[in-house]
C-alpha cells in the first residue's frame, strides 16, 4: 500500500537530513504524484537538487513552485540560496526580497539578503540587513556570524569579537560559530588558534568541506604545503566550488614518475591561479612523453608560445576533439601540479620567469608609451580584483592611489581589467599625471596582447589579481599589495615574506586593515627613488 502524502513528506525530510538524496527525492515524488503543487514538497525537491549541485534544476523547481504558490516565501528563499551558490548576487538579492515581501520580519530571509548584499559588495546594505535580522532575534546565530564576517572584512575586529561572543554563548559548538571564531583569529594573525578551531569544526561536522579546506589553507599560508594539500584538495566538495573534476574516464595522476607516460593537464579556479599553476608545468613537460594542456581560451596563445613542447588547447565543454581519453594515461589539474611538484616551494629560491610575451609587440608598445607619456619609467597600475568573491577586500580604493600618481618622472599605464577599468582615469587627470589607458589592449579578452603590454613596462604596482600573476610570471618587476589576513587571504603569498618563491620579479607589500593610505604613501616614496 502506497504511503499517504503526509507520511511520505515526513520521510522525505528525514532522508534529506540524513543525506540520502535519492530516497528523499523518491519520497517527494510520491507526495507530488498526489499533489503536484504541494509547496513543501516542491521546496524540498529544490533543496535536494541544490545539494546535488544541480543548480539549473533547483532554480527551475523553486521558480515554478513559487509561481504556483506565490504566498509561500520559502520557495523564493530557496531560489535565492541557489543563486547565491552560483554567485549571482543581484538575482539572489531580488529573490530574498520576494520572500521578505511576504514575511518582512523573517530573520532567516533578512540574513540571507545580507549575504547577497555582501556578495555584490554593498557593505552598508549588508550590515543594515544583518541589523534588521538581529533586531528581530538578537541571538540569531547565522546573523551574528554573518555580521561578524562582514566586520572582519572591514577591519572592525573588536565588534566582530563581540558578535561571536554572543553567538558562542548560545551555540558554543555550532560549526558556523566555530568557523567565525577561526576567521577572526586568522585576521588577528593567530594562525595556530585558527587552525585548531577549524579542526574542531571538522570534528563536529565532518561533511563541512569548507572547514577542512580552511584548515588546509592555514597550513599553506604557513608554508607547510605538504601538510595542507590533502585538506585543500577538499575544495571540490564546496557547494560553490569553481573547481570541478574533469575527465573522470582518465585515471588521476598521483604525482608518480612520468617517464614514457602521457598526461593531460586541465585548468581550474581563476586565471591568476592558472598562471600560478603553470609555474610547475615545465617540470612535467620535461619528464613525460606527451603532455597536453587544456587552458582557458584567453591563455592558449600565451601558453602555446611559453610551452612549445606541449600541446595547448582551449578548455571547452564538451572537450576539444583533440582530447581523446584513450590518448592519455593520466590527468590532473594545473593547480594540482603545485601539490605534486612544489611542496617545498616555500623553502626554494624564487623561480625565473616562465611566460613569454610577444617580444616584438612588447617593444613596439614600449616605444609608443614612452613617446606618448614623455617618460622613461613606465609603471602599470591595477587596483581591484573584480571577479573575486572577496573583491571588496582585495581592492584598494581609488583615493589611496593619489600619492603614487603624484610622483614626477613616471608615465602611468592602466593595466586594470573589468567593469572598473576606467575608475582611476579622473583621479589621474585631476593630478595632471601622465596617464594612458590604451584602447587597443583589451585585458578582458585574449591575454596575449595584455601580456605584451605588461612586458613593455618597467614596473607594475597591483593588488593580488590576474595582473599580478601575469606580470610577475613574465618577469616584469611587480609590486603586489597583498590583502590583510582574513577571508581574503591568498595562501600563495604566505604570511611574513616580502619576496615570492613563485616569481623572482615579485615584491610583496603587506596591507593592514584601515591602513591602505599609509601603505600607498610608502609605495610612492619607494617609487620616487626609482626616478
Amino acid at each position: 500500500m502506497a504511503a499517504d502524502p503526509d507520511t511520505a513528506l515526513r520521510a522525505a525530510v528525514d532522508r534529506f537530513q540524513q543525506g540520502d538524496l535519492p530516497a528523499a527525492k523518491a519520497a517527494c515524488e510520491t507526495v507530488l504524484k498526489h499533489a503536484p503543487h504541494n509547496p513543501l514538497a516542491l521546496n524540498l525537491m529544490a533543496l535536494i537538487a541544490r545539494a546535488a549541485k544541480k543548480w539549473g534544476k533547483a532554480e527551475e523547481i523553486a521558480a515554478a513552485g513559487f509561481k504556483t504558490n506565490p504566498e509561500y516565501p520559502d520557495l523564493a528563499n530557496t531560489r535565492g540560496l541557489v543563486l547565491l551558490d552560483q554567485r549571482r548576487w543581484e538575482d539572489a538579492a531580488a529573490a530574498f526580497q520576494q520572500a521578505l515581501d511576504l514575511d518582512p520580519a523573517s530573520p532567516l530571509y533578512l540574513g540571507n539578503l545580507a549575504r547577497a548584499e555582501m556578495g555584490r559588495g554593498d557593505v552598508l546594505a549588508a550590515e543594515a540587513a544583518f541589523d534588521k535580522a538581529l533586531a528581530q532575534d538578537s541571538t540569531y546565530s547565522a546573523a551574528l556570524t554573518g555580521r561578524a564576517s562582514l566586520l572582519i572584512q572591514t577591519g572592525r575586529l573588536e565588534d566582530a569579537e563581540r558578535d561571536l561572543a554572543i553567538a558562542s554563548a548560545s551555540a558554543p559548538d555550532s560549526p558556523e560559530v566555530l568557523a567565525g571564531r577561526a576567521v577572526l583569529d586568522l585576521a588577528k594573525g593567530d594562525l595556530d588558534s585558527a587552525y585548531a578551531l577549524f579542526d574542531q569544526v571538522s570534528a563536529v561536522s565532518p561533511d563541512m568541506a569548507d572547514a577542512a579546506v580552511n584548515r588546509g589553507l592555514i597550513r599553506l599560508l604557513q608554508g607547510h604545503i605538504s601538510d595542507g594539500w590533502e585538506d585543500y584538495a577538499q575544495r571540490r566538495r564546496r557547494r560553490w566550488a569553481r573547481s570541478f573534476g574533469r575527465h573522470s574516464d582518465i585515471p588521476p595522476w598521483d604525482g608518480a614518475g612520468l617517464g614514457g607516460k602521457s598526461l593531460l593537464v586541465w585548468s581550474e579556479q581563476g586565471l591568476g591561479e592558472a598562471v600560478l599553476g603553470a609555474s610547475q608545468l615545465q617540470t612535467v613537460i620535461d619528464e613525460a612523453e606527451d603532455v597536453s594542456v587544456e587552458a582557458n581560451e584567453r591563455l592558449t596563445t600565451l601558453f602555446s608560445r611559453s610551452f612549445p613542447n606541449a600541446e595547448v588547447v582551449p578548455q571547452t565543454d564538451p572537450p576539444d576533439r583533440r582530447i581523446a581519453p584513450d590518448r592519455f594515461e593520466f590527468q590532473t589539474s594545473l593547480f594540482d601540479l603545485i601539490g605534486h611538484r612544489a611542496q617545498d616551494i616555500a623553502h626554494r629560491g624564487p623561480r625565473s620567469p616562465y611566460l613569454k610575451a610577444d617580444s616584438s609587440q612588447a617593444e613596439n608598445l614600449r616605444h609608443a608609451y614612452r613617446r606618448e607619456l614623455n617618460a622613461d619609467l613606465l609603471v602599470g597600475l591595477s587596483w581591484e580584483s573584480p571577479q573575486a568573491l572577496t573583491a571588496g577586500q582585495k581592492g584598494v580604493p581609488v583615493e589611496a592611489w593619489k600619492p603614487v600618481l603624484s610622483q614626477a618622472g613616471v608615465g602611468f599605464v592602466n593595466v586594470q581589467y573589468g567593469p572598473g577599468r576606467l575608475a582611476l582615469d579622473d583621479t589621474a587627470r585631476a593630478l595632471s599625471a601622465p596617464w594612458l589607458t590604451d584602447p587597443a589592449i583589451d585585458p578582458g579578452g585574449d591575454l596575449d596582447p595584455f601580456a605584451a603590454q605588461l612586458a613593455a613596462l618597467d614596473l607594475v604596482i597591483t593588488v593580488s589579481n590576474t595582473t599580478a600573476h601575469l606580470a610577475a610570471a613574465l618577469g616584469t618587476e611587480t609590486w603586489v599589495l597583498v590583502p590583510p589576513l582574513g577571508t581574503a587571504s591568498m595562501w600563495y603569498w604566505f604570511t611574513d615574506r616580502t619576496d615570492s618563491p613563485w616569481y623572482s620579479a615579485a615584491r610583496l607589500y603587506r596591507r593592514r586593515h584601515g591602513q591602505d593610505q599609509d601603505l600607498l604613501e610608502r609605495v610612492a616614496a619607494e617609487l620616487a627613488q626609482r626616478t
